[in-house]
């Protein structure tokens, strides 16, 4: 419990297990950042993805964008860098003689939100089967509580978590989350349907399993629980060049203009 002196009067703060037995007869909504990612296994943290990125040699040691990222700007998180990239080109374009720079720039910001993908796709465990069991069943335990989810996460955790629950939900006690995460079978295809009043799973910013087909948004699956979606999504990019949808966007202007783009 913590505790805040207020005009000099004390406020106790509800501990995580008062707030839920309060809400017990409402709703509870959740948003999940990066963080519910990292406190299961730092495998997902920026600063991995980098370092394997930078061991791989995609992103090229000493490189511009290498040295973007640990010189000027102290940081792993690829998408403040896509950010600070982004508002670089709004700067170079008014310099139209140097159209080189603009250029290059652009490229980097592509290549970085590929960068991005690629490197989350071959560090991400194979199936739900190698995650460490203690925290995995935490997981499980803690999504259960909500009626609703938003996600801004791209990995497949939540996704996996939420398929064992839909597998095993009459063998969970107390499970509040009705999974329904918008995609629906109408053509053989699992398609995003618009306005489902059913859905309670939001990937905002999408996620690996999830692709822009051009006329519609589409969610790979795998035929049953234990198989694994990371070899489809490995072929998708290696093979085909399809890249899994990621709102990964410097800046919420931005992301809110592409998710519009991909709703139209």
């Amino acid at each position: 419990v913590k505790l805040m002196e207020m005009n000099k009067d004390y406020e106790f703060i509800d501990t995580y297990d008062e707030v839920i037995r309060i809400t017990e007869n409402g709703k509870r909504y959740l948003l999940l950042g990066n963080g519910f990612s990292i406190a299961f296994d730092k495998m997902f943290s920026f600063k991995n993805l980098f370092d394997y990125a930078v061991n791989k040699n995609l992103i090229s040691l000493n490189s511009p964008l290498h040295n973007i990222f640990y010189y000027d700007f102290k940081t792993y998180d690829f998408e403040r860098v896509i950010k600070k990239l982004e508002e670089s080109i709004i700067v170079y374009a008014r310099y139209h003689t140097y159209p080189y720079y603009f250029l290059y720039l652009y490229s980097d910001i592509n290549n970085l939100k590929r960068i991005l993908i690629n490197v989350l796709s071959e560090l991400h465990p194979e199936h739900a089967a190698s995650l460490d069991e203690f925290n995995y069943s935490y997981v499980k335990n803690f999504i259960k509580e909500y009626d609703s989810i938003f996600t801004l996460n791209y990995d497949l955790l939540l996704n996996w978590a939420t398929l064992e629950l839909q597998y095993n939900k009459n063998n969970i006690y107390n499970c509040r989350l009705e999974v329904n995460d918008g995609f629906r079978r109408p053509t053989g295809n699992l398609t995003f349907v618009e306005n489902n009043e059913e859905q309670t799973i939001y990937y905002l910013h999408g996620a690996l399993h999830i692709f822009d087909e051009g006329i519609e948004i589409t969610k790979i699956s795998s035929k049953n629980k234990d198989n694994s979606l990371i070899p489809q999504i490995r072929k998708n990019i290696s093979y085909y060049s399809k890249y899994p949808l990621f709102v990964s966007e410097g800046t919420w202007q931005k992301k809110i203009l592409k998710i519009k783009q991909i709703l139209q």
